[in-house]
């Protein structure tokens, strides 16, 4: 819905820009191509701004949600997913104005179409294209934020991955076995979720006791854990297949889990 006010709202201004009030004929009012040229062009280039705006905040806070938020409190991805969209939104229509205000000032040549002309349909399906193509291209422009993103390390300095086959990466309830067999598969298995501070935290303080330990992707099993532990959050730490917590040592020390075992 936001989206779609801002959209009415510069296709307004494009218009107010694209706006002649010379009079034409019925024989002069259908508009040129170069006129549909630089009415598509008005209506595009705010969008861009918009799709830029919408999707780097989109994606930078749900993922920065899901690493921290999600991790603590165990929310899902796309709970998190749903906040940065919130967010996204409203800073569509905060700075809605502002974006607007920016291309009416790079000098994009004007259309001069008359209030007849840009009633017909030729011109509003070129105003609806350009929106399209400038949110689309908008959007990919924002999408290359990702690339900055670091990749999640390497199992040389973090534990032993562990590759799991196909079938084990099925996450339901109705599958608890196949979750419980992991925590088994080796004396430390780390539940973990990519970009999460308070994982790195856990797994640094194992590698620090010199504890070899098998990383398991947490999200995969986020709805078997919530069950076998009654926590979703992350990271989900296991010792000789006992649950230990959600932070290294949490739930008595490295000994005393050796010692009870």
């Amino acid at each position: 819905m936001a989206m779609r006010r801002i959209a009415n709202g510069l296709c307004q201004s494009a218009r107010r820009r694209g706006f002649s009030s010379a009079p034409v004929s019925q024989a002069e009012a259908v508009p040129s191509k170069s006129q549909l040229r630089a009415h598509a062009l008005q209506s595009a280039v705010p969008m861009i701004g918009f799709g830029v705006v919408d999707c780097v905040v989109m994606t930078q806070v749900g993922s920065t949600m899901d690493a921290v938020l999600g991790a603590r409190l165990g929310i899902s991805s796309i709970t998190a997913a749903a906040i940065g969209l919130f967010c996204s939104d409203s800073c569509g229509v905060l700075f809605g104005g502002t974006i607007e205000s920016f291309a009416g000032k790079l000098g994009l040549p004007s259309a001069n179409l008359t209030s007849e002309q840009l009633e017909m349909p030729e011109t509003r399906r070129v105003a609806t294209l350009g929106r399209l193509v400038g949110v689309q291209l908008g959007v990919l422009l924002g999408s290359t934020t990702l690339l900055l993103q670091g990749k999640p390390e390497s199992s040389n300095n973090k534990g032993e991955e562990t590759l799991l086959p196909e079938k084990c990466l099925q996450s339901t309830p109705s599958h608890l076995a196949t979750t419980v067999s992991i925590t088994k598969a080796a004396d430390v298995v780390v539940f973990s979720k990519p970009g999460c501070p308070f994982c790195e935290e856990a797994e640094n303080a194992l590698l620090a006791r010199g504890l070899v330990f098998n990383k398991v992707p947490h999200d995969l099993h986020r709805a078997n854990l919530q069950e076998l532990t009654a926590s979703a959050a992350a990271p989900s730490i296991w010792m000789h297949g006992k649950y230990v917590g959600n932070k290294y040592g949490s739930g008595g020390s490295v000994s005393d889990q050796e010692s009870n075992s």
